[in-house]
Parts: structure tokens; sequence; C-alpha cells
């Protein structure tokens, strides 16, 4: 899959995927493994459930549970992380890679302790501690991803800042931090964002934050590639067998916007879509089989 821009904001993003709840009970910390896997079974969104942000190197390696102490405010903090950031990250660019996701405060203490690269409870609270508010009371949640589709189309060290700037402009992050391998990335959700964006990659250093002249305006010349076109003439370039390919692309989309996306395509120059061959409904997805003629 190549990304496409839907123009979504975080508000949108939240009135098109809605969270499904836990039926309004109070979740408590499993005591046992059945009452962890029920936990692991809470749906945060619409591709997303609380296990899949469950593992932990650390937890496993050292034999620590990476429990919840408050099932609820993880849940919660997680659904926003999941409807407002995550999702619309995968139904652009694919498949998302989860590095790290929810950490207990035990398992982060340790990591600490033993220089594992994790901060303090206290600077990881409304981070990957999803259960434990920050200093001022606020709810947050934060995951380390990666992203194939960029690892596949770019390889020059400072490109992480073309994904960055797409994030910055799109969608309502509290904070990103980007890395050397795989270009994983901290993607934050906060309820008071201050959106500011660092990185251990050239560029080293902050990025962006409130008051730095490049905080605000449109960057959209970074991501220019990101396009529709930009993304089909690479694919096609990369097969060099024929003039005309049939590709799937599986979309996370809702059936409404299968017009609207028909007519943003068409008024693209340089790559003919045809978006009329078939459409094929599948649970939560529209899988559309398109035929797009290109040059030799």
């Amino acid at each position: 899959m190549f990304p496409i821009d839907f123009g979504w904001t975080g508000n949108r993003c939240r009135a098109m995927i809605p969270a499904v709840d836990v039926g309004g009970k109070v979740m408590r910390k499993p005591n046992s493994m059945k009452g962890l896997e029920e936990l692991g079974r809470v749906r945060l969104s619409q591709n997303f459930f609380l296990r899949d942000f469950l593992h932990s190197e650390i937890a496993d390696f050292y034999r620590i549970p990476n429990i919840p102490e408050d099932p609820d405010l993880a849940i919660e903090a997680g659904k926003r992380l999941c409807e407002e950031l995550l999702e619309p990250l995968e139904a652009t660019f694919g498949r998302l890679h989860i590095r790290s996701g929810y950490r207990s405060p035990a398992v982060n203490r340790f990591g600490n302790e033993n220089k594992l690269n994790c901060s303090t409870n206290a600077a990881t609270s409304a981070h990957h501690i999803w259960d434990m508010r920050d200093f001022d009371g606020c709810m947050g949640a934060a995951v380390c991803i990666a992203v194939p589709w960029m690892i596949d189309h770019y390889h020059d060290e400072s490109d992480w800042q073309r994904l960055a700037w797409w994030i910055h402009d799109h969608l309502p992050y509290a904070s990103l931090c980007f890395f050397p391998k795989l270009w994983a990335f901290n993607i934050q959700w906060h309820e008071r964002p201050k959106r500011v964006i660092q990185s251990y990659i050239s560029p080293r250093g902050i990025l962006t934050k409130p008051g730095m002249a490049n905080w605000e305006g449109n960057h959209s010349k970074w991501y220019a590639g990101f396009s529709i076109a930009c993304s089909a003439a690479r694919l096609f370039e990369s097969k060099g067998r024929c003039n005309t390919l049939n590709c799937w692309i599986i979309l996370s989309l809702n059936r409404f916007r299968f017009k609207e996306l028909c007519s943003e395509a068409d008024a693209i120059s340089d790559v003919t879509v045809a978006f009329d061959i078939a459409v094929v409904k599948r649970p939560r997805r529209l899988v559309l089989l398109a035929r797009m003629p290109v040059e030799p």
C-alpha cells in the first residue's frame, strides 16, 4: 500500500472510527491468566486491541509482569492514541510495526534503574506508562512504531523529516521522538499536546516546537512524494516488466469515501487510475482492484 492523504484531523478521525467500549464495567487489574486474556481483548479502535501493546522485551526477559495497575485509565488513554494517531497513520501508510507500547510502572522502573533506555517513571507517566497521570494530572499514552512503507521508499539518513512533517501537518500528536534504527519513533497522544518533534538521527535535536519559526505553516514540500501519483510511479518503476499492472490496494476506508477517493484520483494528471474494475466488500475494509497504465 502507498500513502494517501485523507486530510483527516483528530476530531474527524474520532467520528469515523468509533472505539469499542468494554460494556461500561470497571476493569480491575487481572490476577489470573484468564483475566489478562480478557483484558487483552479490549478493543481500542478499529484495528487495534490492548494486547497489541502489552509485549515488552524487558518484561519477557526479566520476568516482570507488564500489566496495567489501572486498566480503565490505560484503556481510555490507549483509545485516544489509537483513534486519533495510529488509525490515520495505518490507513495512510499501511501496516505499522509496534516496537514498544504500554509499560507498567514496575517494568519502566526496572528499565530505568538498569540503563535499558527507559526514563524515570515521573518522566514516562502519561507517555509509555498509560495508566499514570503526569504531574499536572493529565492523561496521555505513547507508543514506539516503525513505518515499513518509509523504510522501503526512502534511504537518506535525514528522510525521517518527511514523515515527521507529514504528521505535524495532519495529526493531533503531542510529541514525536525519532531513533536511528528503522526510523522508529515515539508518538504520543496527550490531553495538553505540546507538539514537539525531536530526533536522535541527523539532524539531531529539536526539529520544531512552539515558538520556533518553522512550527507553524505548511510543510508539504517535505512530503510531496507521498501523493498517489508519485507512489504509483515508484511502484511501477520498481516492477519494470510491463506498461500496465494490476495491483490490489487495501484501504481502511468508510464506504462513503469511495466516490470522493475516485474523484481525487481522477484529478491527477500524470497517472490514470481506473477504479471501476472491481470493488469487493470485506469486513471493515474496501478492497479496490485498480489498473494503472503508465508510460514505458
